[in-house]
């Protein structure tokens, strides 16, 4: 029996001592595994810096043959570019692009990509989660929304309660997550609730990229105990490390280290010592064996070992790994992989299920209102935004409809002018940061099988839309009634109607913007190039008549262009503006002057408006689904000649398994 286990200072119950299943074993084989990716070619670029072709193919894993056995908890080790977290992604089927051949088994069966995501669980090294929301509810998103409606309210908040142990997050239940700008848990918390998030759907198999990146080394320690302890429960586990204390190295039960793309060894942590040693490499007494592996031979640029001094690093690299393909280990290794234990089963779907739209998007729509109000610092920005803006342009045009003749024409033209603007400016600026850093947050949620499309976007519009139509609604009131426009019921709404529907084309945009390019730096760097001629065009710089035939289709694009059209036409029907000789100007008059004589009326323009803000949010929507199509379709490009691969569509025997109790 293990001994208990202190993680953060606290005493954690042996898991075999609880009342969770043990699950029944699944071996994962791997035999001739080859990955590629396109690749700059330096030299062809620099050879002919106009060329096209500057891309050369560049291998990355090299027939890669190896196991992963059940109940272990096994480390893929290696310098950097060893292709460690390469090897990781091809065996659990998380590839994005390039080109792979060879055969992942599962029990001797072939997996395709697409199933092995389907059946495992797998934690990223960047924990990308809802800063906002707590490490509980972090937890209860997965098993709300990857469990499936067909498991009870009742059941899902037991595994809730049993993961909080389990990792122990209790006391942090209650902590947001954090970010870099907001405090949350800690590094380690933070990790435990990511490996929580795919432990909850009792996945056989959990692949695990860098656990203890960025942890300081009893962190890392708690976190590969409770890794070693859940493989315990007959779970096949396997993760990258880089370089582990020898306290984290000793709790791997089997390793596989990898130079320069191929396997220089792959068998039980114990016996690493004494399989370098018969190679002439012995590890010196109380010292770390991964660093020996690591400084000795992976590295040894100098040559250490007398008899093989004049041998160059990249020599013994290559002698070593020819070394293990010949060795009696490999041949013991292939045995196994080909022989699975006899209590082995058909990996069988774990209990991951998709939930009902209506599930989704009720979920989200409450995670995204508690993420706006634990926000508060973004509403009061959108608010004191709105309030400094309308009240500097209240007093700077205070009660124009005092002043008479050019002033007066002036001064209603450039309100009417600053409330389009900014309502595009305002809204497409604000949601842009906002939209992009929830890009990544869905790309990873969706990737693992939480929510559909359909119900994170509708439900982050259906969050966003009272904003949208409050804060311009305050500001346009505000200016109205300070700068003193038409006393008319009507032409107020009108105006406010106009401000909504054209910060509703902002918003659009922003998000269209956010949801097609890779980055917010990009994004950013892009939008003013966008806006800044659609102001350009609008019609206040320039009369229409004025405009050269090829620039003239830009007008028609410009949102800006259309409001600021429909509330010139609101203010100045029906109004006569006093001169300074005494006498009346009709309002028609100065309509004429800037150019807007035209077919656009305010009723076409509102239509217009509306019709470009669904268009908007349609290219957003198809940027997004875009994004979903390349995650579904990441899979090998060709596949290797002679080689067994398993198809895309392969389909898996389900056999029920029975869970046992310790």
């Amino acid at each position: 029996m293990v001994d208990g286990l202190i993680v953060d200072g606290s005493l954690v119950e042996d898991i075999r001592d609880t009342d969770l299943p043990l699950f029944r074993s699944v071996q994962v084989g791997f035999h001739n595994i080859n990955y590629s990716i396109e690749a700059a070619d330096p030299a062809a670029k620099k050879s002919n810096p106009f060329s096209k072709a500057v891309t050369k193919e560049k291998s990355i894993l090299n027939d890669i043959s190896g196991v992963f056995r059940p109940g272990r908890l096994t480390a893929i080790m290696g310098a950097s570019g060893a292709g460690k977290t390469s090897l990781l992604n091809v065996l659990a089927g998380h590839t994005d692009g390039g080109s792979v051949s060879g055969s992942v088994t599962v029990n001797k069966q072939p997996v395709s990509g697409s199933a092995m995501r389907k059946e495992s669980g797998f934690v990223f090294q960047d924990d990308v989660i809802l800063a906002t929301m707590t490490a509980r509810e972090a937890i209860a998103m997965s098993a709300t929304l990857r469990l499936g409606d067909a498991v009870s309210a009742e059941e899902k908040e037991r595994k809730v309660e049993e993961m909080l142990d389990l990792l122990n997050l209790r006391k942090c239940a209650h902590t947001v997550v954090g970010s870099p700008t907001l405090k949350g848990i800690s590094g380690g918390e933070r990790k435990r609730v990511a490996i929580a998030m795919e432990l909850i759907t009792e996945p056989r198999i959990l692949y695990l990229d860098e656990p203890t990146s960025g942890l300081d080394s009893f962190t890392a320690y708690s976190v590969i105990s409770i890794l070693r302890n859940l493989a315990t429960t007959g779970r096949t586990i396997a993760c990258t490390i880089h370089q582990p204390s020898s306290e984290v190295f000793a709790l791997f039960h089997d390793v596989l280290f990898l130079a320069e793309g191929q396997v220089m060894y792959n068998g039980p942590t114990s016996k690493v010592v004494d399989y370098f040693g018969r190679l002439g490499y012995p590890c010196p007494e109380h010292f770390n064996p991964a660093d020996h592996v690591f400084m000795a031979i992976l590295n040894n640029q100098e040559g250490s070992f007398e008899e093989k001094k004049e041998e160059s690093n990249a020599d013994r690299i290559k002698r070593l790994i020819q070394y293990w393909k010949d060795s009696p280990e490999a041949a013991d290794l292939a045995k196994i992989r080909q022989n699975p234990p006899a209590d082995t089963v058909t990996l069988k779907k774990n209990q991951t299920a998709g939930t009902s739209y209506s599930t989704q998007f009720k979920y989200l729509l409450e995670r995204e209102f508690k993420n706006s109000v634990r926000n508060p610092l973004v509403l009061r920005a959108k608010a004191g935004q709105s309030l400094i803006l309308a009240l500097i342009i209240g007093l700077l045009f205070l009660n124009t409809d005092d002043k008479t003749g050019y002033a007066a024409n002036q001064n209603r033209v450039g309100v009417l002018f600053f409330l389009s603007t900014q309502a595009v400016f305002g809204s497409t600026m604000s949601i842009l940061g906002i939209f992009a850093a929830d890009k990544l947050v869905f790309a990873r949620e969706h990737g693992s099988g939480y929510y559909s499309l359909p119900a994170f976007f509708f439900s982050k519009i259906g969050v966003e839309l009272p904003s949208i139509i409050v804060f311009p609604t305050i500001m346009a009131t505000i200016i109205y009634w300070m700068v003193g426009l038409q006393v008319d019921a009507a032409k107020y709404l009108i105006v406010c109607a106009f401000v909504i529907m054209v910060s509703l084309t902002g918003f659009a945009l922003g998000v269209s913007l956010a949801s097609i390019f890779p980055s917010l730096p990009v994004a950013l760097a892009v939008t003013p190039l966008l806006l800044l001629p659609l102001m350009l065009f609008s019609g206040l710089f320039i009369n229409d008549s004025a405009i050269p035939a090829y620039f003239g289709w830009i007008r028609w694009l410009s949102p800006i262009r259309y409001s600021f059209i429909g509330l010139v036409k609101n203010e100045y029907a029906g109004l006569q503006i006093p001169q300074e000789d005494g006498t009346a100007r009709a309002g028609e008059s100065y309509i004429a002057d800037l150019g807007f004589s035209n077919g656009l009326s305010i009723l076409l323009c509102a239509v217009i408006l509306v019709g470009m803000a669904v268009v908007l949010i349609a290219i957003a929507y198809a940027a997004l689904a875009n994004i979903v199509r390349g995650q579904e379709n990441s899979k090998p490009a060709r596949k290797g000649k002679g080689t067994e691969v398993a198809e895309e569509g392969a389909e898996m025997e389900q056999i029920e398994v029975v869970a046992v109790k310790s």
